[in-house]
């Protein structure tokens, strides 16, 4: 498993991860984050090591319109794990229709001009205005993303840091507090941004 944090200030996201991944009992280095060639989509992947793979894969190889609105999220979200299941047989595992990939054991954290959103493990698709956490440690990202969403009105009314600056010490202290607590999260800090449409 894995940390995936998304922070959101002003008009930028910063998304951040930790970069340990699990092989079954070894850990390997993995950065979990994945941008498109424009820069204008970048996304975090929680769970199995396969589904961040595919994802490079897919944003790098398939023509597809970046999503910008909550809905254009959910059906960007539907055509990757289409993707995932037509390409490389991922097959439902559950007899429930409620799920329609039983077998996806990842969620993501979604960054783009539109916002900052989640997509859960359940196809649940969330826009959060200002932070969210996903995957291992995520209890203890997301008391810290609460802690420093207190101090960023301090900080940024004082005028001394930026909104990309705030946004990145954020991130990176969400995902610092994941790996402190959590012995399934693993240091260095991996980062991506972008700027949002206002």
């Amino acid at each position: 498993m894995t940390i995936v944090v998304g922070v959101r200030v002003d008009d930028t996201i910063v998304l951040g991860s930790d970069s340990q991944a699990h092989m079954g009992a070894q850990k390997v280095p993995q950065n979990k984050l994945v941008s498109t060639t424009s820069g204008e989509l970048i996304v975090g992947v929680a769970g199995l090591a396969i589904y961040n793979n595919l994802l490079l894969k897919y944003m790098n190889s398939v023509e597809h319109k970046v999503p910008v609105s909550k809905g254009e999220v959910v059906d960007w979200v539907f055509e990757f794990y289409d993707f995932c299941k037509r390409v490389y047989g991922l097959q439902k595992s559950y007899e429930d229709e409620m799920y329609r990939f039983g077998d996806v054991v990842c969620g993501m954290v979604i960054g783009t001009r539109g916002g900052l959103f989640h997509a859960g493990r359940s196809f649940d698709i969330t826009e959060y205005p200002d932070y969210i956490a996903e995957g291992s440690g995520a209890d203890y990202a997301t008391g810290a993303g609460y802690i420093l969403s207190k101090q960023k009105r301090r900080m940024n009314r004082q005028g001394v840091i930026s909104a990309e600056a705030t946004a990145l010490y954020k991130a990176e202290h969400m995902v610092q507090a994941a790996c402190h607590h959590s012995i399934e999260c693993g240091m260095p800090v991996n980062t991506l941004s972008l700027e949002v449409s206002v």
